[in-house]
């Protein structure tokens, strides 16, 4: 083992070490949020996806306000904090295209960062072989090499998976350190995700490592989890990748 991954994990290690490590996804390491978003919202939802881009668009929290309440809503802040403790921060926010057959992530795999929550926003029905693939309670093991992160079959029960499949408004909520992986078999599917992490990861930059610069609307600045030297966009640049 290299000295650097080494010393990589050890800084890890030790950051996770101070998260929580409760509430909801405490045992099996994901959850899944039904009906997050109702009502008129899941128009709002329809037109999300109607907007989506093949490429990475980092600028999602601009152009769709409904996106906000992630932000605003208390249940969602303390489910966060309870499980990344108060260092919790918003790392970014982004949606794209996955075609069929062209999965981004069909390997078994963590995201080699250790404790951090992605939010998947289902802007659809999802369906069996177009969803997120999940091992539970695979999100509490700590690892002293974090660049090797995919697994292969043969390494992998399989009949300890679970698919997380949720219907148009809910959240599929989970920790990146759960292994898991994409499956996009029969359809496209629509990646509309934000991720929080804490920020004693933020002090380390690099691959996974650290906040990467979404576009934050000029009322979300003050929020808790938004870093201050955040990138402030404005109409005239979405689209664009902040710099």
């Amino acid at each position: 083992m290299r000295l650097k991954s080494l010393l990589s994990a050890t800084y890890i290690n030790l950051s996770d070490s101070f998260a929580p490590v409760q509430g909801e996804l405490a045992n099996e390491g994901f959850y899944h949020w039904k009906a997050f978003f109702s009502g008129s919202e899941l128009e709002e939802l329809d037109k999300i996806r109607e907007g989506l881009l093949e490429s990475n668009d980092y600028d999602i929290l601009l152009k769709y306000p409904l996106l906000r309440k992630i932000f605003e809503d208390q249940t969602m802040n303390n489910l966060l904090v309870n499980y990344l403790g108060r260092s919790c921060q918003f790392d970014y926010a982004d949606s794209h295209i996955c075609q069929v057959g062209k999965p981004a992530s069909p390997d078994w795999h963590h995201d080699s960062v250790g404790h951090r929550i992605k939010i998947f926003i289902c802007v659809n029905d999802q369906t069996e072989t177009a969803c997120t693939q999940v091992i539970p309670c695979t999100h509490k093991k700590s690892y002293w090499d974090y660049n090797l992160s995919k697994f292969s079959e043969s390494e992998i029960d399989s009949n300890e998976s679970k698919k997380l499949i949720g219907q148009k408004g809910d959240l599929l909520i989970f920790d990146t350190n759960v292994l898991h992986r994409g499956l996009y078999d029969d359809s496209q599917r629509y990646i509309v995700q934000l991720e929080f992490s804490s920020r004693l990861k933020g002090l380390k930059r690099g691959g996974h490592f650290g906040y990467r610069k979404s576009a934050i609307p000029q009322d979300l600045v003050n929020h808790r989890f938004v870093r201050g030297d955040k990138i402030v966009s404005d109409k005239d640049q979405i689209n664009r990748y902040p710099n």
